[in-house]
């Protein structure tokens, strides 16, 4: 997967390799979020200071370790200028069939509100959708993070529904999302060129022939 690119207007996703994890790692400790809320259900911004590093490399690791061409999740690092800015998730489980994906992701606080979220989400589901045939996508963000509500909202993503999960010792509510083929289609998308993909199609759980024509540009 590591000659995979998507490139945007302003950025370069594409699978990190092991020489760029330390720097990525180094991003993600400058922080991420408010120290006051806990965005993330696994609490991965708050591990112990001497498992922070190991267990931030051992994460790409295990999506490695445990892909499957009906089970995987594809982290894009994100590049702003050359520099990792952030990750960008897209996860397919039982892709083929389903034609579902969902996203998830992280951006240094300094650049937050700046349009890069809403950027490197729309880089991966225009890859989802006019690359891979996706049919549908969904995201959920707890009701504290604003910030990527906002970006679901603006990429028009409709309202689908409310969960409460166990966040450490708390219940925290989220709102789910979902968004379609025909939503997406519908409205002004991002050019987004994509490289070296053919020789992951097999990875994912596909061939040539189980992708739909679409249109791929804006």
């Amino acid at each position: 997967m590591f000659g995979l690119t998507l490139r945007t207007e302003r950025l370069v996703l594409r699978p990190p390799v092991d020489s760029e994890l330390a720097e990525l790692a180094a991003v993600a400790r400058r922080g991420v979020h408010d120290p006051d809320v806990r965005p993330f259900g696994n609490l991965w911004t708050e591990r112990p200071e001497d498992q922070w590093d190991s267990g931030f490399v051992q994460y790409f690791w295990a999506q490695r370790a445990t892909w499957k061409p009906d089970a995987w999740d594809l982290p894009f690092a994100v590049y702003l200028d050359g520099n990792p800015v952030g990750v960008q998730q897209l996860r397919g489980l039982s892709f083929r069939i389903v034609r579902d994906i969902g996203t998830g992701s992280w951006l240094s606080r300094e650049l937050q509100g700046k349009g890069i979220g809403t950027e490197m989400r729309a880089a991966v589901l225009s890859f989802a959708f006019s690359y891979l045939g996706a049919e549908l996508a969904h995201s959920g963000a707890y009701l504290t993070q604003q910030g990527w509500i906002g970006v679901s909202r603006k990429l028009g993503y409709r309202e689908n529904g409310h969960r409460r999960d166990r966040v450490a010792d708390a219940a925290s509510d989220a709102i789910l999302f979902r968004l379609t083929r025909e939503n997406w289609f519908a409205q002004n998308r991002p050019v987004v060129e994509v490289e070296g993909l053919a020789p992951c199609l097999p990875l994912l759980g596909l061939t040539p022939d189980d992708i739909p024509a679409a249109p791929r540009t804006a």
